[in-house]
């Protein structure tokens, strides 16, 4: 099982067709895959979002700041989603974004080898070990910590 990958994951049919998050999917769409945690980095994500879209619980820490910045319709919130519908929504999505602020939240992500097993690209921050096996511009897009415009010049190239 290499990088903690199965081979049913890899043999998978694409699962976008059996995406119900009750929500419209728009291009593009990028999915984050990981524990909601401040030093995961959303709040990265969407200052980044606010920048490119310039339009209109547990969750709250997060709902508000998307409030704010007018970009709550371009975030679907789940909560805990079963494994079809992560990779559901893997597949839909145009990209991981995975935005972790310091190296401890980074041990091993095992969202980016599943985003790899489905075929999508990576852009995540350079901390932890995501630097070791994401390579700038060769698998991936690699960007700096808590940096939203980076992020936004680094998806735009």
């Amino acid at each position: 099982m290499p990088d903690g990958v199965t081979e049913e994951l890899l043999k998978m049919p694409n699962m976008l067709a059996n995406l119900e998050l009750n929500m419209r999917v728009q291009e593009p769409f990028v999915v984050y895959v990981s524990r909601l945690h401040r030093l995961k980095g959303v709040d990265v994500l969407i200052k980044a979002m606010n920048i490119v879209a310039r339009e209109e619980v547990e969750l709250r820490p997060y709902r508000e700041p998307a409030r704010r910045l007018g970009v709550e319709k371009n975030i679907i919130f789940t909560g805990f989603v079963d494994e079809e519908t992560k990779i559901g929504a893997l597949d839909a999505s145009t990209a991981l974004v995975l935005l972790s602020i310091c190296n401890y939240a980074e041990v091993f992500s095992l969202a980016i080898t599943e985003a790899w097993a489905r075929g999508k690209p990576v852009i995540a921050s350079a901390v932890g070990e995501i630097p070791y096996r994401v390579k700038h511009m060769v698998n991936g897009l690699l960007v700096p910590p808590r940096d939203s415009r980076e992020l936004v010049n680094q998806y735009s190239s």
